[in-house]
């Protein structure tokens, strides 16, 4: 059996590409679909916090997963609106910008 850095139940950052990373809980080692060939298999699967939607990490890396620092697990523990809130992607990121530049650009902002 493969050793692996983490184990079953600890959580984690998962590295979703542009959705950016997401906290996560590992639910099972050794993952594999049924028609992947014989022999593959990912580290880990891996239950996502905010929705609880399975994902797997196809490798057991900095690049795909990372343990959570002690401000990390902080965080993921409050309670309040700006913790549960999931980061925009960088899309809507750039024009929930623009829109908070225009409005604080009107008149009565400034006034």
């Amino acid at each position: 059996m493969q050793q692996y850095r983490f184990r079953v139940g600890t959580t984690i950052l998962c590295n979703l590409g542009e959705l950016g990373w997401r906290p996560g809980r590992i639910i099972a080692l050794n993952y594999r679909e049924s028609n992947w060939p014989e022999g593959e298999f990912a580290p880990y699967q891996v239950a996502l916090k905010e929705d609880y939607s399975l994902i797997y990490v196809p490798e057991d890396s900095d690049r795909y997963c990372c343990e959570t620092a002690p401000e990390d697990r902080r965080i993921l523990r409050r309670k309040d609106a700006l913790a549960g809130s999931t980061p925009f992607p960088p899309q809507q990121r750039k024009r929930l910008v623009l829109e908070s530049t225009l409005i604080q650009n009107l008149p009565e902002h400034n006034a």
